[in-house]
C-alpha cells in the first residue's frame, strides 16, 4: 500500500475503510495476495467459488488499471491491489470502472463495449 497516496477523504471514510477490509480479505480467501501478473490473478480467480459474472468484472478491472496490479497499489490512490478489484462495491477513483453489475447489466455491458475476456 503506498500511504502517500491515500487522501485523508479516505481515511475517515467508513466506506473506504470497509472497502479495503472486504478487499484484503478476499485477497487471502481466494490466494491472490501479492498477485502483481495478471496471469497470477487470473489463475486465483478462476480457482475461487463465486459468481462468473463477478469474477470476470474482477478481471476486467484488473485490465483497466494493469499498471497499478504491476505496481502492487492503485498508482492514484494507493490502495491495495488485486484487493481494490475484489469488492463489489469498490470503484477506481479515475472513473475506470464503478460498483459491480448484476449479471444481466454485466452482460449488456460487455456486449456493448466489446469486452473480451
Amino acid at each position: 500500500m503506498n500511504l502517500s497516496k491515500i487522501k485523508l477523504e479516505h481515511v475517515t471514510s467508513p466506506k473506504k475503510w470497509k472497502n479495503f477490509i472486504v478487499g484484503m480479505y478476499r485477497t487471502f480467501k481466494f490466494g491472490a495476495f501479492g498477485a502483481k501478473q495478471y496471469s497470477t490473478l487470473y489463475t486465483a480467480i478462476m480457482k475461487a467459488d463465486m459468481p462468473v459474472h463477478y469474477k470476470e468484472q474482477v478481471l476486467w478491472r484488473a485490465t483497466q488499471c494493469s499498471d497499478c496490479l504491476l505496481n502492487g497499489s492503485c498508482l492514484h490512490c494507493g490502495c491495495e491491489m488485486p484487493g481494490k478489484f475484489l469488492d463489489e462495491t469498490d470503484e477506481c477513483d479515475q472513473n475506470k470502472w464503478g460498483p459491480m453489475m448484476v449479471s444481466p447489466v454485466w452482460d449488456m455491458f460487455k456486449e456493448d463495449n466489446n469486452v473480451q475476456l
